[in-house]
């Protein structure tokens, strides 16, 4: 039996850190506001001035969660993910909720 233990992946890019993955594999046990608050920690202690993170028109789950922990919209990609498909054709023309896949949205959390 093998156990998925929660993980969240950065990149760092100048003055912030990027939120690449953030997985926790169960709802609703707090981890996921521990390994961003653990995101955070780092990321001001190392001079960081902001968090961002990428996500798309139909993840409306990633975009209350966010939402609702500081974060803003900092820009909108609009039909962004005709170019992703360019590089990955696999990738579906409708997401969650049945809400065609189109555009992506950047997130930040500027730090103090």
């Amino acid at each position: 039996m093998s156990m998925r233990l929660p993980a969240l992946t950065y990149a760092i890019e100048h003055w912030a850190r990027e939120i690449v993955t953030i997985d926790a594999h169960k709802e609703g046990c707090g981890t996921d506001p521990a390994l961003l608050d653990a995101l955070k920690s780092l990321a001001m202690q190392r001079a960081c001035t902001r968090i961002t993170l990428f996500t798309t028109n139909d993840n409306i789950r990633a975009q209350r969660y966010f939402k609702n922990r500081g974060f803003r919209i900092a820009a909108f990609y609009p039909d962004a993910m005709d170019a992703v498909r360019q590089i990955k054709p696999d990738v579906p023309v409708t997401g969650d909720y049945g809400i065609p896949l189109r555009d992506i949205i950047q997130f930040e959390l500027p730090l103090p």
